[in-house]
């Protein structure tokens, strides 16, 4: 659920429950310990209560964390881009991220724009 949220967007309890392939009743208990911790905020519109990270440094732990999974060796480009191809290209808070954002950030390192 917290990986789903890195791209800066507000979902509902149960969007977050699909996303993490888990029971809506589990989501909501997780996310009650989340808002507990002040690592999400709700926010309330009409009928509907949408989570999202409590402040920017959550979703940079959140990330820092996701680079301590272990490297696959084979990239099984199928897999990778079920989600919406989120993994392809999406934008994290104040930056890109996904294959495109490395690829853009290479080819500006190579055109010498930035280092």
């Amino acid at each position: 659920m917290l990986w789903n949220l890195t791209d800066g967007r507000a979902y509902t309890a149960g969007e977050l429950a699909l996303s993490a392939n888990i029971s809506p009743q589990s989501a909501s208990n997780h996310l009650t310990k989340l808002i507990e911790a002040d690592l999400l905020k709700v926010e309330k519109q009409g009928r509907h209560r949408y989570y999202r990270f409590a402040r920017p440094e959550v979703a940079y732990a959140v990330e820092a964390i996701a680079n301590l999974m272990p490297v696959k060796k084979e990239l099984n480009t199928k897999a990778s881009f079920e989600n919406g191809d989120i993994q392809f290209c999406r934008t994290c808070y104040d930056h890109l991220a996904g294959k495109v954002a490395v690829d853009i950030t290479n080819a500006l390192v190579k055109q010498k724009y930035c280092n």
